[in-house]
């Protein structure tokens, strides 16, 4: 039978919830014991979609007795303190509260500052995040991603990280070629992306991506793959 994408998160969904419960011996998971009541937090932001994969996360967390919240991250504030205090505290809807076991991070293109920030002060209280907030600021930046993946040996397609309008077409067809694809580093979605097949579309695309790149920000950066 062929999984299609509406099997594929049901599944999903599913499977992230049993590692929960039986894997206690990951590290990730060094506070998750499969024979007591377990509280997990998803944290997500009010700019993502989040109502059927709640609801699937939701239906198993039921069925393994785990006590699930939906909350999000600019309902939160983090405190910190200096030497010889304590490591900070957790402030949600304007009250202290008790600390998850662990939090899934689901935040989505909508992921931010607060909510790296809010994943950070989980981490310094030893509450385990799914995926650490370190490996979400590596995604949100494709290149910085891809140099990571080249780093562990993992097969990569060429790139090149392009600044508009500075990067010729000349220089793209010489590292490159063409047909390529353009993609900004922090788009997601599918939004964001371009397929140049030759170089007359590129100069094309780079001085539209220009003219609407406000002109007090950075050159549009891109991916060229």
């Amino acid at each position: 039978m062929v999984m299609t994408t509406h099997h594929f998160l049901l599944h999903s969904a599913a499977l992230i919830l049993i590692f929960l419960t039986r894997a206690p011996d990951c590290n990730a998971l060094a506070l998750i014991r499969p024979s007591v009541d377990k509280k997990v937090w998803m944290l997500g932001n009010r700019n993502t979609s989040m109502e059927y994969e709640r609801d699937r996360f939701l239906e198993e967390a039921q069925k393994k007795s785990i006590d699930f919240t939906l909350v999000h991250s600019s309902e939160f504030h983090t405190v910190v303190s200096g030497p010889g205090a304590d490591r900070g505290s957790i402030i949600y809807k304007n009250e202290a509260v008790s600390l998850p076991d662990v939090v899934l991070a689901r935040t989505g293109s909508g992921t931010g500052t607060v909510s790296i920030n809010v994943l950070r002060q989980f981490e310094r209280l030893n509450v385990p995040t799914l995926p650490n907030s370190a490996s979400i600021e590596a995604s949100m930046d494709k290149m910085y991603a891809n140099q990571i993946l080249a780093q562990a040996g993992l097969p990569i397609p060429k790139t090149m990280l392009a600044r508009l309008p500075e990067t010729s077409a000349e220089l793209v067809q010489k590292v490159v070629g063409f047909p390529c694809v353009l993609k900004v580093v922090t788009g997601s979605l599918g939004k964001g992306v371009h397929l140049c097949h030759n170089a007359k579309e590129f100069e094309n695309l780079s001085e539209m991506l220009c003219s609407v790149t406000n002109a007090n920000s950075a050159n549009p950066l891109l991916m060229l793959i």
